[in-house]
């Protein structure tokens, strides 16, 4: 019995315990939803306020991105323009130093030339009507004045179109180049703007949300403590009011503690690369005394050997600059007097291809005629052999045996004829095929004479000439009639 109350005593001492415990944790627990939402009703009032600033921040933000983007385009652009502006001028330099190549020493023309050179004619569009004014004072700059060079007043009229366009070309890239310079200085002033807004929409949002922190830092927090966790102590006791007090972590404090330590030992490493700077500041310092009076002396050097080789004192470094550009000139008038060379040659050898094709159109047109010419032969031909097939169809039994003899001489020479004709037309087979190869020569045409047709006798002893001339076909070829020939 006493066993049983003592075990019940105790766990109920036990359950007291552990009530006690749950009544700690439940009023931690409802200290920490009050602190949370204290907490809550802060960020719901400033939420507002920083999605307001938060979306002013972001169109400022894209804005200056679209800005900087196109600023940046621009720019690019504006390079281009300034490289092509200056390609221009160095070919304007380069054409001018051209003219004066041309013009030699000591040209009695030089100033007529320069002056047409130089002038400033109205260029005409093609839609505008030309003025009469314009037109003569053109028409007196065309004329070559009387012992001038005509090939020398050519090129200088040439080189003067060029002039006016590589003019016209620099006018149109100025234009160009000043619009985009206006449009790069109105983004700038509309990015800086745009920049300030960004700024202040940031300022704002920064002190909305340390206006918030600092709300938030104003909230009472319950901390439980033990008290040997306790360190803020005066004059050996524990002072009731705590306020002053600061809560930290004691991992925090240990962190904090061994940064202590670490500052120290920078520290000392700070003061032994300030040792190590310092005497490195006295050896440059009298290695720059000691340079010093090497550059005088070097200086002296230089003055010494002027003197001596120019008689004052120069500047090298424009003298190196004349030194290129001469060279540049140089290098720009070759570069003239090649593309002229070249032109020349270019226009020779397109008269040299308009000959080519001339003569080549011509031995086409020969071609054709000579396969005309055995298309006909051919024709001919086969007339000549249907009309002796005709014939030998036509003759009669009768008059077989006196035409045998007839016959063959007959048939030999039209054989031979056909043979000539063939011969004839190979001829011209070969030439079509030499004229149609890239570089064949032509040759004579080959025309081998006929033989003759020799007349054909009657039965009655009479021959019957033939009207046609030699190389020619028959027309038509009789054949006797046995029924009118006498028996004897």
């Amino acid at each position: 019995m006493e066993s049983s109350v003592w075990q019940f005593d105790a766990e109920l001492v036990l359950l007291r315990h552990q009530k006690l415990h749950l009544d700690w944790q439940l009023k931690l627990a409802d200290l920490r939803e009050l602190t949370l939402y204290q907490e809550l009703l802060l960020l719901k009032e400033f939420e507002r306020r920083e999605d307001s600033m938060q979306e002013n921040l972001s169109a400022r933000t894209k804005e200056e991105i679209s800005i900087t983007s196109k600023l940046e385009e621009y720019n690019e652009q504006l390079e281009v323009k300034r490289a092509d502006i200056v390609k221009l001028q160095e070919r304007e330099k380069a054409l001018h130093a051209a003219f004066h190549a041309s013009l030699g020493e000591e040209n009695k023309f030089e100033e007529f030339l320069t002056k047409v050179f130089k002038k400033k004619i109205k260029r005409v569009k093609k839609k505008e009507p030309t003025g009469n004014e314009d037109e003569g004072g053109a028409a007196l700059d065309n004329v070559c004045p009387p012992g001038c060079v005509p090939a020398l007043f050519g090129n200088t009229l040439q080189l003067r179109e060029r002039r006016m366009d590589l003019e016209e070309l620099l006018v149109e890239e100025k234009k160009s180049a000043e619009i985009l310079r206006k449009e790069c200085i109105m983004l700038v002033k509309k990015e800086k703007s745009v920049k300030s807004s960004r700024t202040a929409a940031e300022d704002d949002l920064e002190l909305v949300n340390r206006e918030k922190q600092q709300k938030i830092n104003e909230l009472d927090v319950v901390v439980p403590l033990r008290m040997h966790q306790i360190m803020f102590v005066v004059n050996g006791s524990v002072p009731s009011d705590q306020s002053p007090a600061l809560v930290l972590d004691m991992t925090e404090l240990t962190r904090l503690q061994d940064r202590i330590k670490q500052l120290q030992e920078e520290k000392s490493q700070q003061k032994d690369l300030y040792i190590d700077a310092r005497k490195q500041y006295v050896g440059l310092t009298h290695d720059r005394k000691d340079m010093k009076v090497k550059i005088e002396v070097l200086e002296k050097q230089c003055h010494e050997l002027m003197m001596m080789k120019f008689g004052r004192e120069v500047d090298l470094e424009a003298l190196q600059t004349l030194s290129g550009n001469r060279r540049l000139e140089e290098l720009k008038q070759e570069k003239l007097l090649r593309e002229a060379a070249y032109a020349k040659e270019i226009k020779q050898w397109d008269a040299k291809v308009e000959e080519a094709r001339d003569r080549l159109m011509e031995v086409t047109r020969c071609n054709t005629e000579r396969v005309l010419c055995m298309t006909t032969l051919m024709d001919q031909n086969r007339e000549l052999e249907r009309k002796i097939n005709a014939s030998q169809r036509k003759m009669g039994n009768k008059s077989q045996d006196y035409r045998r003899g007839v016959d063959q001489a007959e048939i030999q020479r039209l054989q031979q004829l056909v043979k000539t004709q063939s011969q004839q037309a190979e001829v011209l087979r070969r030439e079509i095929g030499l004229l149609s190869r890239k570089g064949g020569h032509v040759l004579p045409p080959a025309q081998a004479r006929l033989p003759p047709i020799t007349p054909l006798p009657n039965p009655t002893g009479r021959t019957k000439t033939s009207t046609q001339g030699p190389g020619r076909p028959l027309s038509q070829v009789k054949a006797p009639d046995s029924s009118r020939q006498g028996v004897n």
